[in-house]
């Protein structure tokens, strides 16, 4: 009997022992607890570059005082005793000294009258008036320019690249806006070229002498040297001066190229418009370095005759001025960009002069356009 009442005691110890290895629950009014796991907030992209391709438009460039030239002689003062020189002719003083016999007066005395005959003149016809009259003149020309222009040349667009270096320096807690500083560098390759058909605007000189009636031979050019060989003839030393306005054709060609080179500094201010877009406005200071080359050869129609104008040589300079643009940014990951946008740059103008001839090619940043467009990177 009591062996067979064992077997049931042990299989309920059996069950007790292993009810008590399960899970214990918590004593009543105890929270259940856990560990937290800690998430690193992300990463502010505070830094940006790009590189893009650049167009600029609206850089124009004049051409001043083509066909300037300076008199080719010189005809000095209209004090007589004294030489004078001109596209057409000369006065000199001859071997007399200007003072050449005239008669004797009621004593006796010998009578001398200022004039020269160490003269000549290159066109009868167009100098010449009144041969043998007692008026009789004979005219004398010297010829200058100021020159004149080619305005406002384009050769738009003109390519180029620019560099950004960016650091954002403030964005608001929600991320709405944010602001920082660029630096960018510019290159941008320019050349043009005219050849235009201009109109200088020239100044002619005319001085008057009488011929004190004498009657000058008829041939088409005519000179006597300082003894007053071959005739002889007696002009007056002291001329009439007056001053006249030309109109002066000049044809040719004129190439003008420049590297220009920019830097800008300035902050910008950015909204993202969604998870993809944003739009940036920009502005600051802009240095503009311009090295420049300026060649021309150029024939002008002078009253004196056909005279060539040739000029090359190298300048640069460096213009500081503004400028303001914007750009919407498209981001293809959470690093990297495309960009494209515009600005507009004042550096004033540049100027190129030739010192020989005074000519000069005169480049016009005051209004110039820049599109660009491109890759950025952030980190």
């Amino acid at each position: 009997m009591f062996r067979r009442s064992v077997l049931p005691l042990s299989l309920c110890a059996t069950s007790v022992a292993f009810g008590q290895s399960g899970p214990v629950p918590a004593a009543a009014g105890q929270p259940d607890t856990f560990t937290p796991v800690v998430l690193e907030p992300k990463p502010v992209l505070r830094n940006h570059i790009s590189m893009g391709f650049q167009l600029g438009f609206n850089i124009r460039t004049s051409f001043k005082h083509i066909g300037r030239f300076a008199p080719a002689t010189n005809p000095g003062s209209t004090n007589g005793l004294s030489n004078h020189f001109y596209d057409d002719g000369y006065n000199l003083v001859d071997s007399t000294g200007n003072e050449h016999f005239a008669g004797t007066d009621g004593d006796g005395n010998p009578i001398f009258k200022q004039g020269t005959w160490n003269f000549g003149f290159n066109n009868f016809a167009n100098q010449v008036h009144g041969n043998g009259d007692a008026d009789g003149t004979i005219d004398m020309h010297s010829t200058s320019s100021s020159g004149g222009t080619s305005a406002d040349r384009s050769n738009d667009p003109r390519p180029g690249f620019v560099l950004t270096f960016g650091r954002e320096l403030y964005r608001d807690e929600k991320d709405r806006w944010r602001t920082g500083l660029d630096w960018s560098f510019g290159y941008t390759d320019y050349v043009i070229k005219d050849s235009s058909a201009v109109n200088a605007k020239a100044t002619q000189l005319t001085d008057t002498y009488s011929l004190f009636g004498d009657q000058l031979p008829t041939q088409p050019s005519y000179s006597q040297g300082a003894n007053g060989d071959p005739n002889h003839n007696i002009i007056s030393d002291t001329p009439t001066r007056s001053l006249s306005s030309a109109v002066v054709p000049v044809s040719g060609t004129r190439k003008f190229g420049a590297d220009i080179f920019a830097f800008r500094l300035g902050p910008y201010f950015e909204i993202p418009l969604n998870k993809t877009f944003s739009f940036s406005l920009e502005g600051g200071a802009a240095l503009v370095y311009v090295y420049s080359r300026f060649q021309f050869n150029e024939e002008i129609m002078a009253p004196g005759g056909l005279l060539n104008v040739k000029g090359n040589g190298v300048h640069d300079g460096i213009q500081l001025g503004g400028y303001v643009g914007g750009k919407i940014s498209a981001a293809l990951s959470e690093k990297v960009s495309l960009f494209a946008g515009a600005q507009w740059l004042d550096a004033g103008t540049y100027v190129h002069r030739n010192h020989a001839t005074g000519e000069a090619a005169v480049l016009d940043l005051s209004q110039s356009v820049f599109f660009t467009t491109g890759i950025g990177y952030s980190f």
